[in-house]
């Protein structure tokens, strides 16, 4: 009788393996989440000075008054001018017309609350003059972007944005 060597495992070992596996996986799950929940704070923060500096420079180029506001509809602006939480509007006043409309970062299915929470210091709309300067509404020349997670309330960043532009993280 000829014995020949079989290749595999059998089906103890692969029992065993998928079950370090999900044991693995299971520990992990939760660090993922948590990450993937400060990417998009990350990405959100960036998107709004990113918008932010392009309303500046439209302004400049176009010579026009330029806002920054919120906006639920990508069309007008809210009339909550510092819940930036359902996206945002880059809106050419002079000429009437949008230039760019920036959804928010997690998107949400009708009538649901949002999770990430986008808010502004300032209770002005932020409008940038010809020269690519803030309208010096309210007399702030500082104010706090507070971006947010509800459900992970230790997810927070503050960014504390000059009228001349400058992002700069809140000091604790």
């Amino acid at each position: 009788m000829n014995k020949t060597k079989q290749k595999g495992f059998t089906m103890i070992e692969a029992l065993i393996v998928f079950a370090i596996i999900a044991v693995l996986a299971a520990m992990a799950a939760p660090s993922f989440g948590r990450m993937l929940a400060k990417s998009r704070l990350n990405a959100s923060v960036n998107e709004f000075r990113e918008s932010f500096n392009l309303a500046m420079r439209e302004a400049v180029q176009k010579k026009h008054n330029v806002q920054l506001c919120p906006s639920e509809d990508g069309k007008v602006c809210s009339a909550n001018v510092n819940d930036f939480s359902y996206g945002w509007i880059i809106y050419d006043k002079t000429a009437d017309a949008v230039i760019r409309d920036v959804p928010p970062a997690v998107s949400t299915q009708s009538g649901a609350t949002n999770p990430l929470s986008i808010t502004l210091s300032n209770k002005e709309v932020l409008t940038f003059l010809n020269n690519g300067r803030l309208k010096p509404e309210g007399g702030s020349a500082k104010f706090v972007l507070t971006a947010q997670y509800d459900k992970k309330p230790s997810l927070t960043r503050e960014i504390e944005i000059s009228s001349t532009g400058n992002f700069n993280p809140v000091k604790k």
